[in-house]
């Protein structure tokens, strides 16, 4: 039997030896028609032949009458090698396997072998590729270069027309250029996965036909020629857009980052100075701070959103299209680190604080008497004790991920950009913020449940006194209610978003653009219908 050369996707095929050289092509690769003229030339000496294959029972590769063989095929593993420079310059070298041979160079050979059709330097120590290094090889098909230590390659290493295979996977390659390939035409295969890629351009494909990309680095995908297919499934690329995609989430995060500032301070003066008003006993100087103190909490929590809002609709004008290869830098920059602190400060202390006050309310309610939840120590403890609870929590998860990844998640830079079904990060941080968000609802409507409870029973004796309360207790019930709903749809999306495709993934864009800042917006105002 003939055994066949293996195709991209490692399949094995045998045909029979009479098929060999029989003027129909029956392996994948066609390897079964190659080199017939060898047919009738006799086995050189200190050789075994049958058919078609050669083994020589020497170490001496420069064997006499080799002008006799018009195309020799060298297989050679796990032998030192220094360098090729043993190849014949007067025959046709076609196939070259050096697999563990510990090359480190083959480029001032390789560009005097015209007849190449394959080369195979699998596992070696090859470092870099030089100009011309596979220069005008009409014959050469099928480049493999895998698992070297390939970090340089230069302009135009690559000079062929047409070729089938080149596999630069497992090296250490940190950018892809079209300059690399002059005169390239069309590769059928590109594999170039397992490498540390961070820098490619937006043209590097232009020009160039390849049916196939083999990566592992996902905005390769993006750049890609519409025709080719990529190794990696479109759900799994995340990044093939702007920032913001269009320009209808650009105005609106524009317009709601205004809306959130402007509306934010103006109430939080109003209220602060309707506080400092209040002529009551049961007010002094000190209960009007403290709830002072809540106030500015509120509002500037709610800022935290039209923070994120401006970094994010700043970034998307300051990368536009050019994103898809910058991407990582953007998970690696300080602003980055900022939105994703701003994202975690804005969905979880806006939580906490609602939940806070609840509690405060119904405390003061049950127990009349206990000035501790009125005092500005007692606020400042706790809006303290949640604002470092979540820089602590921030700044431990941007460690980890800097620690593991050298980056963070674009899922924790920017919670609509999400690798679905494939990494457990957005999963964790979308679960927990919805958990988060759900147990701040629980919290809120037990307290203003209680509460209502008992102004009801305090109206029995104070008619006048409970009409009143009555008056206070709807906007209360609006609150929660409001929160829930903003709260809740908003997990809903994102947690729907996690198990669909990428081209679904605007849902959750345009969630995070209206959802989340629309509690940012009417928080405050509740706040101070709640308070007056």
């Amino acid at each position: 039997m003939f055994k066949c050369s293996n195709n991209f996707n490692n399949s094995k095929t045998c045909v029979h030896i009479w098929d060999v050289c029989d003027g129909i092509n029956d392996c994948p690769l066609n390897d079964d028609e190659l080199l017939c003229n060898l047919k009738g030339h006799k086995c050189p000496n200190n050789c075994t032949c049958l058919n078609l294959a050669i083994f020589c029972h020497t170490t001496i590769l420069n064997m006499p009458k080799w002008y006799e063989m018009p195309y020799i095929s060298y297989h050679i593993s796990e032998v030192a090698l220094q360098n090729i420079n043993f190849l014949p310059k007067d025959v046709g070298v076609d196939n070259l396997v050096f697999i563990k041979t510990g090359l480190t160079e083959v480029c001032t050979v390789l560009h005097k072998q015209q007849h190449l059709f394959s080369v195979n330097f699998t596992d070696n120590n090859i470092s870099r590729l030089i100009s011309k290094c596979f220069n005008n090889m009409k014959f050469m098909k099928f480049i493999i270069l895998t698992n070297n230590r390939l970090k340089y390659l230069e302009k135009g290493s690559f000079r062929l027309d047409q070729v089938h295979t080149i596999d630069l996977s497992k090296n250490n390659l940190n950018k892809i250029s079209k300059h690399w390939f002059i005169n390239t035409t069309s590769i059928g295969i590109l594999d170039i996965s397992h490498n540390p890629l961070s820098k490619i351009t937006l043209n590097m494909f232009t020009g160039i036909l390849v049916k196939t990309v083999i990566t592992t680095y996902a905005p390769i995908c993006c750049i890609k020629p519409s025709e080719s297919v990529c190794s990696l499934e479109a759900n799994v690329v995340s990044a093939c857009s702007e920032l913001l995609p269009s320009s209808a989430m650009k105005i609106i995060s524009i317009l709601l980052s205004i809306i959130i500032f402007s509306l934010n301070i103006p109430w939080t003066t109003k209220l602060w100075i309707s506080i400092n008003r209040i002529k009551s006993s049961h007010m002094d100087n000190s209960v009007k701070k403290a709830y002072q103190y809540f106030l500015v909490s509120v509002s500037l929590s709610s800022s935290t959103g039209a923070v994120l809002l401006t970094i994010l609709w700043a970034a998307s004008f300051s990368f536009g299209d050019s994103f898809v290869i910058y991407w990582e830098e953007w998970q690696k920059s300080i602003s980055c680190s900022v939105v994703f602190s701003f994202n975690m400060i804005f969905h979880i202390l806006m939580p906490y604080f609602m939940s806070l006050i609840s509690i405060a309310r119904l405390l003061v309610v049950l127990f009349p008497f206990d000035s501790n939840f009125k005092t500005p120590s007692y606020v400042r403890k706790h809006v303290l004790f949640g604002l470092l609870s979540v820089v602590i929590l921030s700044d431990v998860i941007t460690v980890a991920n800097y620690s593991s990844h050298g980056k963070l998640s674009e899922t924790l830079c920017s919670p609509f950009m999400i690798e679905t079904r494939t990494k457990v990060e957005p999963k964790i941080h979308t679960i927990f913020l919805l958990s988060i968000q759900i147990t701040a609802t629980i919290v809120m409507s037990c307290a203003y449940y209680l509460l209502s409870k008992k102004l009801k029973s305090s109206q029995q004796n104070i008619h006048k006194e409970g009409s009143q309360k009555k008056v206070k207790i709807s906007p209360l019930i609006f609150l929660v209610c409001h929160n829930a709903i903003l709260w809740l749809s908003e997990s809903i999306i994102f947690v729907w978003t996690l198990f669909l495709s990428r081209d679904s993934q605007h849902i959750a864009i345009w969630g995070s653009l209206i959802i989340t800042p629309f509690g940012a917006i009417t928080n405050p105002m509740f706040f101070m219908l709640t308070s007056i």
